[in-house]
């Protein structure tokens, strides 16, 4: 199985929230284990994610996904 597919999996199984400000809320909500960004996010977004990654002691780790790949395998 694909890492991408995984994702998909993860998303249908309700794991797996999608977009930075419920991303965020998530993780001040201390119910995120894992920050995923698209590998061609915005430096400002990748910069806000990693400034919540360290604040929450989230890991975060940069998909070799775009955003649209990542849209695709995830029905959007």
């Amino acid at each position: 199985m694909s890492a991408i597919t995984f994702l998909g999996l993860m998303e249908k199984a309700g794991r797996l929230e999608v977009g930075e400000e419920t991303c965020a809320s998530v993780v001040r909500a201390g119910k995120s284990k894992l920050l995923l960004t698209a590998s061609d996010a915005s430096d400002g977004l990748v910069s806000k994610a990693r400034r919540l990654s360290t604040g929450y002691n989230v890991p975060i780790i940069s998909l070799p996904f775009t955003k649209v790949e990542l849209g695709n395998a995830l029905g959007r």
